[in-house]
């Protein structure tokens, strides 16, 4: 089960995942490592909003509407089952 803090923090991945960003690229930008913003999107450490917010100023409104208003299969939240999964990749069916 993830963490609390993934759900509100997930929306760093769609927002990332839009910008056609790779974790690195984010990470290169708030000047951390690629595995902290793996840490931030799946909600294991909280993660820095204002330096997030500089490099990606979408993230305001994104994270007031919540993720299902920008996520192409918001039926799987409402099903508990986020579309993305471990280290931001979409799950599998199954």
């Amino acid at each position: 089960m993830p963490h609390a803090m993934y759900n509100e923090q997930r929306i760093i991945t769609i927002a990332r995942r839009a910008r056609g960003w790779r974790m690195i690229d984010l990470a290169e930008r708030i000047y951390t490592v690629a595995s902290a913003v793996s840490k931030y999107e799946n909600g294991l450490i909280r993660a820095p909003w204002e330096l997030l917010y500089d490099v990606m100023p979408e993230l305001r409104v994104m994270l007031e509407n919540g993720c299902a208003a920008y996520c192409d299969s918001p039926h799987l939240c409402r099903l508990g089952r986020c579309k993305y999964g471990r280290r931001g990749r979409p799950r599998k069916r199954g």
